[in-house]
């Protein structure tokens, strides 16, 4: 059974992504970050999204996309938050992650989403749903649900209810 769904495409060290907007709840512009001493490496910090503390996770970082220290440097002032809703334990998380640019939100047939092929990279394949095809360029389908795993959604709630 063919069921078209609406993708949030992004774009993260100069490839497209494109996650469910099912899950994407919004996208703001760069927040304050609040650092948090001894969080994984993939951890910015925390943001205030509407009142409520929302962890914030570097998606190039998480995914294990290599920057070289002057794109890193250059880019950490210029970024987009989208801030996404997951389900988690019979309830809902909320998180912020990191992207270079928000595109668009477009239509994407599920029988166009293949499984990513395993030929290594520079992306951890774990966190992807599929990839597909649009128009000149390949979309890399993001996987919201495992963008943290329920050990790391763990360990993080223990080290913020503790902070």
């Amino acid at each position: 059974m063919q069921t078209t769904s609406q993708y949030l495409t992004f774009t993260l060290g100069g490839e497209c992504y494109a996650v469910d907007v099912q899950n994407a709840q919004t996208v703001i512009e760069h927040s304050r970050v609040t650092h948090i001493p001894r969080m994984p490496d993939f951890m910015m910090g925390v943001i205030n999204f509407r009142g409520s503390v929302v962890p914030l996770i570097d998606l190039h970082r998480k995914l294990g996309l290599v920057r070289d220290e002057a794109d890193a440097a250059e880019s950490s002032q210029d970024f987009v938050i989208v801030i996404l809703e997951l389900p988690w334990e019979g309830r809902s998380i909320t998180l912020g992650v990191r992207v270079d640019e928000v595109r668009e939100v477009i239509d994407i047939d599920s029988a166009m989403i293949e499984a990513t092929p395993s030929i290594g990279g520079s992306v951890d394949m774990r966190f992807m749903r599929g990839i597909t095809r649009r128009a000149d360029e390949f979309l890399l389908v993001l996987d919201a649900e495992r963008v943290l795993e329920s050990d790391e959604l763990l360990r993080l709630g223990e080290h913020l209810v503790a902070s």
